[in-house]
């Protein structure tokens, strides 16, 4: 009897079993280094923005937006009034506050003389952080920054 050339279907499907074990364990570490790399973003930018607002403040002796301006939004999926207020963002900070990398920021004041305000909250459904999906800063006119800081 010739023997034939090939694979078995138990081999297959031993094969198509170890391949799907693999990919159900990769899963769970691509989430992981997902949520990792998305919170480490959020972290540097929300550290640029609030450098860069120290950076106006002494140029301007005031936080941009100014007491009585409208927010900055930036959202994640770059609708209205994100491309607007990115660029708004970009000519008075002169950081450019990224779009479609699954995070939407804001950028306020509360109050006049109050201290700059940066939210960051993730945009996917995912937290930035365990247990945190978003995260706060705040710079005062002394300099001093705090954050970011869950909320």
């Amino acid at each position: 009897m010739k023997k034939q050339a090939g694979f078995t279907l138990v081999e297959l499907m031993v094969v198509i079993a170890i391949m799907g074990i693999l990919a159900s364990t990769a899963v769970g570490f691509v989430a992981k280094y997902r949520q990792r790399t998305v919170g480490s973003e959020a972290t540097v930018m929300m550290k640029q923005l609030l450098e860069a607002q120290i950076i106006y403040f002494l140029a301007h002796e005031d936080f941009f937006p100014k007491w009585g301006d409208a927010d900055i939004f930036v959202w994640n999926n770059g609708v209205d009034p994100s491309l607007g207020d990115q660029q708004r963002a970009l000519n008075a900070l002169k950081v450019s506050i990224p779009i479609g990398h699954l995070l939407d920021f804001r950028v306020y004041r509360t109050a006049a003389g109050s201290p700059a305000t940066v939210e960051i909250t993730s945009a996917g459904n995912f937290d930035l952080f365990p247990g945190v999906p978003r995260i706060k800063g705040t710079v005062d006119k002394t300099g001093k920054m705090t954050g970011p800081t869950p909320f």
